[in-house]
């Protein structure tokens, strides 16, 4: 399975990047959002017709139908882009719920850098693409395992429109660090 980027050129020197291949988790989130309706409609239900329900459903419902409703409607409508400006030389992470939007805008120095590394998803090793700033890590996007060579396409792309070198620390048979990211051989100050 390959993960997909929308790479969409918002103006002169102004990238705005989106992950795809989320069909799959809008899926999950209507299996969470669902059931949460329903609790949230027989609560309806029952404010309608308070005689009819007792102080567990009163208490319960509301709080069964939060359990499903929030997770639900994050994996549904949530939203990340990343907008890279070359000329202003920032990147602004927007993480949009459709009813708030949580934007952080970092600055990117001359002496930031594209990172390519794996980092272990389950059986999987996907490689991820990020922009580090002065410390600050963005990722950008993430490829996975079957297409090793997209990772590193994609970072070049980034850093010819930042004007900045690209880290290839992809590593194959590597060990893999507690955070999950693999490593040549771990040293003292390798473990997260």
């Amino acid at each position: 399975m390959a993960y997909t980027v929308d790479w969409r050129e918002a103006g002169p020197g102004v990238v705005v990047i989106t992950p795809g291949g989320m069909g799959a988790m809008r899926l999950l989130g209507l299996l969470f959002g669902a059931p949460g309706a329903w609790f949230l409609y027989q609560f309806a239900g029952g404010v309608l017709h308070p005689g009819e329900m007792t102080v567990f459903g009163w208490v319960l419902l509301p709080v069964i139908a939060a359990v499903f409703l929030v997770p639900g409607w994050i994996v549904l409508v949530a939203r990340k882009r990343t907008r890279l400006d070359a000329i202003r030389r920032e990147a602004t992470e927007e993480f949009d719920l459709l009813i708030y939007t949580r934007r952080t805008t970092t600055a990117i120095p001359r002496e930031a850098h594209v990172m390519v590394r794996y980092e272990k998803s389950g059986n999987d090793y996907p490689a991820h693409v990020y922009l580090d700033a002065s410390g600050t890590q963005i990722l950008l996007a993430m490829f996975a395992a079957d297409a090793k060579t997209a990772a590193p396409e994609f970072a070049q792309k980034v850093a010819g429109l930042l004007g900045l070198g690209v880290q290839d620390r992809r590593v194959e048979d590597g060990e893999v660090a507690s955070g999950g990211i693999v490593v040549d051989r771990l040293g003292p100050d390798d473990a997260d």
